[in-house]
């Protein structure tokens, strides 16, 4: 049948009926044979306030969470590879179909047993859930069809070719199609529809306060060293490190980077950290012709956008210096960056060059532009969403309008800010932004992050930035190459072309910064989820 996603799903009737019981009983004679781990709990302070559909607000944070309570297909390690999770196995079967193999033997909380159907299910889901202010499906936009074979088979059609679909479908949680029928959000967060094959059960939520998690006896992977895991919400930075230091939680992320060197020295405590694979950059829009966000130095608007100037692009790029802004911004937990992807991931350029700090250059570029009084602008960003981000764009305010653009820092909760540069209704002409690339491989950034939007092919989300035709048959040859070597060729001279038209301003890559009361050992992930599956307690 076809669904009101436009996906074609395909289905049997015996998926939605009621699963039978009997399961839960037999759960309990194969618990007998696994392997126990040592009884403990664990409270980790959370920064952000998660939600329990695994389907509804596409965020990291929101998809850790739902790592404990449910599995992807395919999911990443802690360095962004690509690794085995309800899928055992996966191949092309050509350009545009892929095969993936149950793992067998794997059952839902309720004891129910994990097939296809639910598969098909759940990625028809993702379309279809209404009201989603930032869908997964967005990043799913080249499946054109979700089969179930058989019952340990599904079959996922695409487009056009996508030799990076497994990886891609690591955002998507796999949930149970009885429970989760004609459930909403607010049924989720109640637990009813919060079945998964997750290592940890749903036990309470508390929006805006605390969730908790059990374990999860009959899972399908290693044992969790937890019984209970509760995650409490604190926001406010100073909570957070207080709570620790109070033994209030165990644990905690996101820790500010003015109190990592202090924790550092503090007796019973350990910091944990690793380069993440987010990138904080800067997208100059360059499409209107005019806009209201440009003025000249008295305040009146400009009559053309300066950013379609390359050289005004570059001037922004020279005005910055990126070891000062890691320095003083986030006391040095970042990594200065010359491109969109971070070192180790496939498409990074070991050659480029980070941009020299260099104002003089940037205000003759200026001149050489037409602008040798500079100009006024608005520079949007959250305040929230990422480390000090509000601080950081104060500093990039300073160090723009000592070049002469003369800039305005307006930073406003996420909710605003990324209801502000919906590609739909854009209402900004120079944003900050931070992007996560995941999987390892930098075509996330180019396809998603620097591809102009194009409504035929499926690819980009840069309708916020700046285009470039040679960059996008760059990036479009990329995302359909199946051998892996011309692949990388491909995205590097995408990347080339990036900096060198100035598509977009890479700033540095964030940090990924625990914190723990010692003798919890945390492996920090580079996609910056806290995951605490692989987290271990000293005997």
């Amino acid at each position: 049948m076809i669904g009101s996603s436009g996906w074609i799903v395909h289905r049997s009737i015996e998926a939605l009926r009621p699963r039978s019981f009997f399961s839960a009983v037999l759960l309990i004679v194969l618990a007998a044979g696994c392997a126990k781990a040592s009884a403990a709990d664990l409270r980790v302070g959370i920064k952000a306030d998660p939600t329990i559909d695994p389907h509804f607000l596409y965020l990291a944070p929101n998809i850790a969470i739902a790592r404990h309570m449910f599995d992807p297909l395919v999911g990443t390690d802690a360095s962004a590879r690509a690794i085995p999770r309800l899928a055992v196995s996966w191949k092309a079967l050509s350009d545009t179909e892929w095969e993936f193999k149950l793992r067998p033997g794997v059952r839902f909380h309720d004891g129910s047993l994990l097939t296809a159907d639910d598969v098909v299910f759940s990625f028809s889901r993702v379309r279809t859930l209404p009201n989603n202010p930032n869908s997964y499906a967005a990043g799913l936009r080249s499946i054109s069809s979700v089969t179930a074979v058989d019952p340990a088979t599904v079959r996922i059609t695409t487009d056009a070719p996508n030799p990076v679909l497994p990886v891609q479908v690591r955002i998507i949680s796999i949930v149970s199609a009885t429970a989760a029928l004609g459930a909403m959000p607010a049924d989720f967060a109640s637990g009813r529809a919060a079945v998964g094959t997750g290592p940890f059960r749903f036990a309470q939520f508390q929006p805006g306060d605390r969730l908790t998690v059990r374990r999860n006896e009959q899972y399908w992977g290693p044992a969790p060293a937890w019984d209970t895991v509760t995650f409490r919400v604190l926001a406010n930075d100073s909570a957070r490190v207080a709570a620790l230091l109070a033994r209030d939680v165990d644990a905690i992320d996101v820790v500010p980077p003015r109190d990592a060197a202090r924790l550092r020295q503090t007796q019973g405590i350990e910091v944990f950290t690793r380069e993440s694979d987010r990138i904080i950059y800067l997208a100059l829009n360059s499409l209107p012709e005019r806009m209201t966000w440009f003025t000249d130095r008295a305040g009146a608007p400009l009559d053309r956008n300066p950013f379609r100037d390359a050289r005004v692009r570059l001037a922004v790029s020279k005005a910055i210096d990126r070891r000062a802004l890691v320095e003083r911004g986030v006391d040095g937990l970042g990594v200065p960056a010359a491109q969109m992807a971070p070192s180790g991931f496939d498409g990074f350029d070991p050659t480029a060059q980070i941009e020299i700090p260099d104002p003089a250059g940037a205000r003759a570029l200026l001149t050489d532009a037409g602008y040798p009084n500079g100009f006024g602008i608005t520079l949007h960003c959250p305040n929230g969403r990422y480390v000090n981000d509000s601080g950081i764009c104060q500093l990039l305010g300073s160090m723009l309008s000592r070049v002469g653009i003369m800039t305005q820092v307006d930073a406003q909760p996420p909710s605003m800010f990324f209801t502000r540069i919906r590609p739909s209704d854009l209402q900004s002409a120079l944003m900050m932004i931070g992007w996560g690339l995941g999987g390892g491989s930098a075509l996330s950034a180019l396809t998603d992050a620097m591809h102009s939007y194009d409504t035929g092919t499926g690819l980009g989300a840069n309708t916020r930035g700046t285009n470039s035709p040679e960059m996008d048959g760059f990036i479009k040859q990329a995302s359909r190459e199946f051998d892996a070597e011309r692949r990388t060729s491909l995205m590097l001279q995408a990347m080339a072309v990036s900096r060198r038209d100035t598509i977009v301003v890479p700033l540095y890559a964030e940090m990924t910064v625990l914190a723990a009361r010692k003798g919890i050992t945390i492996e920090p992930r580079a996609d910056q989820q806290t995951i605490v599956t692989g987290w271990q307690s000293a005997p």
